[in-house]
């Protein structure tokens, strides 16, 4: 049996229980919260209840938008209906599914009205003939179930980027261009990897690029099955092939290993540091267990796309990348060895992860023993591998 179908073997079938656990969890919030709402959708179709927008609401605090501007754009309306909405300070209301409604008030609540497939706006305290329709943008359809945002977040999801760092005014990603670039990666991800393009459209149903100092890229199960992709203003499609795999990878094992104690002996929050001797690691044991998987899944994606490079530059990039996360699978498989931490099936997962790590290692170990990625941050920079290994750039 390939490594392939032996990840898959535990994979898939844990991943699909994993995303029907999960709707059935929104299914019961949203039949709490808001029973007249859900009398109006579809129980039968999980995926109303995957949309990020709902867990990122039910799994915030304090939400700042109301319940019902997250699910009217959920309903198969075939008459009026009504919900309760509030417009960021830009004027924006983010309805999943129907995408970005743009009004002339800021901050402010009122009514959004849908007659068929027409919106209406009312804000609270105007005259009831003062409604008026809004300027509406979709989102763009990338794949099976995926649509693409871009630019400042959904409010649904403002707070994880709400650390006081986030450059908000510098949001802007270029169109077309990232939009194409995006698909591209994901058209070549199918070509070359079935499986894995299979996972992301079964487990991903937004993905959002924005431009920021922080927050890095990230895949939380907190607003499960959204990927939230920080593009660098040099990025292209190796920077999508490499990306996408990694945060929809987040999002394919937060599914997977949803009952944690299947794969985990020890409680999923230990403290890495607290295993190994001298290590200044804040990772928890699971943080660093996705990371395995992740590494994984980004170099099934590379390496299996680098001969559709048509360049020599790409070529070495993708290399590179390669390179990068190999250095750091060998180091965070050194440091998650220790039958303290698995539970028999996540021992199996580590050894098919360290024979994955073993076939990549030896590969391309050739290729790219002279590398020098001494100046890289957290994230891989192309820019940096081209100083440190070309005299006078590159």
């Amino acid at each position: 049996m390939s490594l392939d179908q032996r990840l898959r073997q535990i994979i898939e079938p844990h991943m699909i229980d994993g995303q029907s656990s999960l709707a059935q969890h929104i299914k019961t919030l949203v039949y709490k919260k808001a029973p007249q709402w859900f009398d109006l959708l579809d129980y039968e179709d999980d995926l109303i209840f995957l949309e990020p927008a709902l867990f990122a609401w039910f799994t915030d605090p304090s939400p700042n938008t109301p319940l019902s501007q997250q699910l009217i754009g959920l309903v198969n309306a075939d008459t009026t209906r009504t919900a309760e909405a509030r417009s960021d300070e830009d004027g924006v209301i983010f309805v999943p599914r129907a995408g970005i409604l743009r009004v002339k008030e800021a901050n402010t609540t009122g009514t959004l009205i849908l007659e068929g497939r027409e919106w209406l706006w009312h804000p609270d305290g105007k005259d009831k003939d003062l409604c008026y329709p809004p300027i509406q943008e979709t989102l763009t359809h990338i794949a099976p179930n995926v649509t693409l945002g871009q630019g400042k977040p959904p409010a649904v999801a403002a707070r994880f980027f709400a650390n006081g760092t986030v450059n908000v005014g510098g949001f802007s990603v270029n169109d077309l261009k990232q939009h194409q670039n995006v698909k591209r990666a994901l058209e070549l991800i199918s070509q070359q990897d079935a499986t894995l393009h299979e996972w992301i459209c079964f487990c991903t149903r937004y993905i959002h690029l924005y431009q920021a100092d922080l927050t890095n890229s990230f895949g939380s199960l907190s607003v499960h099955g959204a990927a939230f992709l920080n593009v660098p203003d040099d990025a292209n499609v190796i920077f999508y092939l490499d990306d996408l795999a990694h945060q929809c990878g987040h999002v394919i094992f937060n599914s997977a290993t949803l009952q944690k104690n299947a794969f985990l002996a020890c409680a999923p929050d230990t403290p890495l540091k607290s295993l190994t001797t001298g290590l200044n690691d804040p990772r928890s044991v699971y943080s660093a267990f996705h990371g395995l998987f992740t590494y994984t899944s980004i170099l099934r994606s590379l390496s299996r796309n680098l001969d559709q490079m048509s360049t020599n530059d790409d070529h070495l990039h993708v290399l590179a990348r390669i390179a990068f996360y190999l250095r750091k699978f060998q180091h965070d498989l050194k440091n998650l060895n220790s039958e303290y931490i698995y539970a028999p099936l996540g021992k199996k997962l580590y050894e098919i992860f360290f024979s994955y790590y073993e076939f990549f290692r030896d590969e391309f170990a050739d290729q790219i023993i002279t590398f020098d990625l001494s100046n890289q941050p957290y994230a891989f920079s192309w820019r940096r591998f081209v100083v440190a290994n070309f005299a006078g750039g590159h």
